[in-house]
């Protein structure tokens, strides 16, 4: 028994009945700042250093007395190093009888090494000179709560004087592949076998937006196994993929066992690839499962997983930039799905092509050639060559290939 197209909703009402129900449980851990990158800090952060700690140069040059420049440059012929002058380098402390530093630019020594200071220099109480605190002060704001840490950020928060820091914790995903037909990857398949690669592609894009990946051993079509796998993975982690069986053929068992033990399901999106797709709660915590074959997976992983993982880091979904591009090739799906299209663009006499990667294209093409995707809306049935279509991508502009 196939299922019922009357019940399906759009993906976009989908993860608002979702997220209506999920109220995630934020964690926070202690890390190294040399592992913050892309990490959010749990609070306000502030400064323990007074940095610089009593003075220091601005410039490589050198530290004299103010005062013997009151008249002008003085005659420097027979100044002595560290009684008249001193080197002070950028970011050098020096003796506390110097009060100014002369940029090296200014300062010139002759063929029996003595000094010389160019006219130009304005010499002053102070000039040249950073003062204690002016890099950062005890108690300044280093950085504010839920700032997404940038490598700037951390360069702040290591002068700042922190080792350690306390961020919120990534989401645990759990990923149960199932099917009988799977075998791990390594292991070179059999007639009637296939390689369970869809987890490769999940676990990178959880981990590229910061989301913790679980992934438990390949689950056979044996619907005990199946609960007890899934029951685990419930207690261990906040939300969980089910990958396979999501349809409701004879051995499509995981369907059946996330319905029977669901609060909330919604079962089928108005989206393709990857219409037969489940979303559940499950004591409290997001259960997806999601279609086997892997263009359903693809889809599925972009417009529901990728936005969880955010949510529960509490920010928004990724925005992709977009490109306006002309279509070259026909493209036909059922009026009332949306459609998410793998798109090869490429710039053309200053323009962008669309070149629409179809079924007809063998799986390696569709997947390495797709640097952008059009999601064609409900409504509409065909769209033909010559059209403006807005592509969203997946690499950045520079990295577009020229016809």
């Amino acid at each position: 028994m196939g299922l019922d197209e009357r019940l399906f909703v759009t993906r976009a009402q989908v993860m608002e009945e979702l997220f209506a129900r999920w109220s995630p449980v934020k964690r926070t851990q202690s890390i190294p700042i040399c592992e913050g990158l892309g990490r959010i800090i749990a609070g306000d952060l502030y400064s323990k250093n007074t940095l610089p700690v009593y003075r220091s140069s601005k410039c490589d040059g050198i530290a004299v007395h103010s005062k013997d420049f009151k008249r002008g440059i003085p005659n420097t012929k027979d100044w002595i190093k560290g009684i008249d002058f001193t080197q002070a380098d950028t970011g050098d402390d020096f003796s506390d009888g110097f009060d100014a530093v002369i940029p090296i630019e200014n300062v010139s020594y002759d063929e029996k090494g003595h000094l010389h200071i160019s006219y130009k220099s304005k010499v002053f109480p102070g000039s040249a000179i950073k003062n204690k605190g002016e890099t950062v002060a005890e108690g300044d704001l280093l950085v504010r709560a839920n700032t997404v840490l940038r490598p700037s950020h951390l360069c702040v928060l290591a002068t700042g004087g922190y080792e350690e820091i306390e961020v919120y914790d990534r989401p645990k995903v759990a990923y149960i592949p199932t099917g009988n037909e799977l075998v791990s990857l390594g292991v070179a398949p059999s007639r009637g076998q296939n390689i369970e690669s869809n987890g490769i592609m999940v676990k990178t894009a959880v981990e590229q937006w910061v989301g913790e990946f679980i992934s438990y051993p390949i689950v056979k079509d044996h619907v005990g196994s199946l609960k007890e796998t899934l029951m685990k993975a419930i207690s261990t982690a906040d939300m969980v993929i089910i990958n396979g069986g999501s349809s409701k053929g004879e051995e499509d068992y995981n369907s059946r066992l996330v319905e029977d033990e669901a609060s909330w399901i919604q079962h089928g999106v108005f989206c393709v690839p990857g219409k037969p797709t489940a979303l559940a709660m499950i004591q409290g915590k997001p259960v997806i499962n999601m279609p086997g074959p892997t263009l359903g997976c693809f889809s599925v992983l972009d417009w529901c997983i990728i936005p969880m993982v955010r949510r529960f880091l509490n920010l928004p979904a990724p925005i992709r930039p977009k490109v306006k591009s002309i279509l070259q090739d026909e493209i036909n799906k059922k009026e009332s799905y949306e459609f998410y299209g793998l798109i090869e663009v490429k710039k053309q006499e200053g323009m962008y092509t669309a070149h629409f990667l179809s079924f007809d294209y063998k799986f390696p093409d569709m997947m390495s050639r797709c640097n952008g995707l059009f999601i064609a809306p409900i409504g509409r049935d065909k769209f033909l060559p010559g059209e403006e279509i807005l592509v969203e991508l997946l690499c950045s502009e520079e990295l577009i290939p020229n016809t």
